[in-house]
């Protein structure tokens, strides 16, 4: 598919942002959509308030993503330490307006592209996961993982009735907009304060963590190349809480990292997912190491500029 315009849901959020930024790189005009205004819309871009928890009629989606070739959701509403949401909002936003976008879509002939993550794998602390591999509720990701399973549910089911379906299940997205209670945003405003970062055990535990441009980038080479089924997106590096701190303090030049006592358990690994069906599916391959996403965020919160 030669992409022209694009359909957007999530468009101030971190991934959405970078979603935006890649479509007007590459000179995609995009009609995105999201509950507050985006800090930067490209040119070509045009924006519409629109809360998920909204219901939409098909007319009323018309207007919204006029004359899109395809869609990208990667609006959601996520719980956070500060607001915990409750499960009918999380259901609303993230599972319903699944169903009324993915018909919608359907009628319209639209392809779509649905940001899942490896949250749903029902055993997540295994290595080489492939998409193959069991996905389910679990406890694992709380109600918020369990809503990405029914949204998944949902666009399988209408994937049978004819959508043409990418689903995406990127490992742990980070970058800039990160939400100041995560750990990353927590590690870099501590070291650019010049403050030492304390770790209590178990800090050997490690993640794969993929930057947001990676994605994004993984979201429209799924679309040029017509993508349909399930795809794992992770960096391929697994980062230890540790391996993060000392990066940080690395990449700020100031701080420092201090391990307060011992880990006597043995040391977590989540989200090792197998990526080989993407790359050979659209070409996926991360270009963003740790090193470039950390010094990028920092430049961000610093300066307000990308480095």
């Amino acid at each position: 598919m030669v992409l022209e315009r694009a359909g957007l849901t999530g468009a101030s959020g971190m991934l959405g942002g970078y979603l935006l930024s890649e479509f007007g790189r590459r000179g995609i005009s995009c009609c995105c959509t999201s509950r507050s205004r985006p800090g930067e819309l490209p040119n070509g871009s045009e924006w519409s308030s629109w809360d998920l928890r909204d219901r939409k009629s098909h007319a009323a989606l018309d207007a919204l993503f006029p004359n899109v070739q395809a869609i990208v959701l990667a609006g959601a509403t996520v719980p956070s330490a500060q607001d915990l949401q409750t499960n009918g909002t999380l259901f609303e936003a993230n599972v319903r307006s699944s169903l009324v976008i993915g018909e919608w879509a359907l009628d319209r002939g639209l392809p779509v592209v649905f940001m899942s993550g490896a949250i749903v794998y029902a055993f997540p602390d295994r290595t080489g996961i492939t998409e193959r591999d069991e996905a389910g509720p679990r406890g694992f990701g709380g109600f918020y993982g369990f809503s990405k399973y029914l949204g998944e549910l949902l666009f399988q089911h209408l994937a049978l009735e004819g959508l043409r379906l990418c689903i995406l299940r990127p490992s742990s997205i980070y970058g800039y907009v990160l939400h100041p209670t995560k750990m990353i945003s927590k590690f870099l405003n501590t070291s650019m304060n010049d403050e030492v970062i304390e770790l209590l055990p178990p800090f050997g535990d490690a993640i794969d963590l993929v930057h947001a441009s990676d994605v994004a980038i993984a979201a429209i080479q799924a679309l040029e190349n017509e993508a349909v089924g399930v795809y794992n997106i992770a960096s391929g590096r697994m980062a230890s809480v540790q391996t993060v701190a000392e990066t940080c303090v690395e990449v700020t030049g100031a701080g420092s990292v201090r391990l307060i006592g011992e880990s006597e358990a043995a040391p977590t690994r989540r989200f090792g997912l197998n990526c080989t069906a993407a790359q050979q599916a659209f070409s996926y391959s991360p270009r963003m190491s740790l090193r470039k996403g950390l010094a990028d965020m920092s430049a961000v919160m610093k300066h307000g500029v990308r480095s």
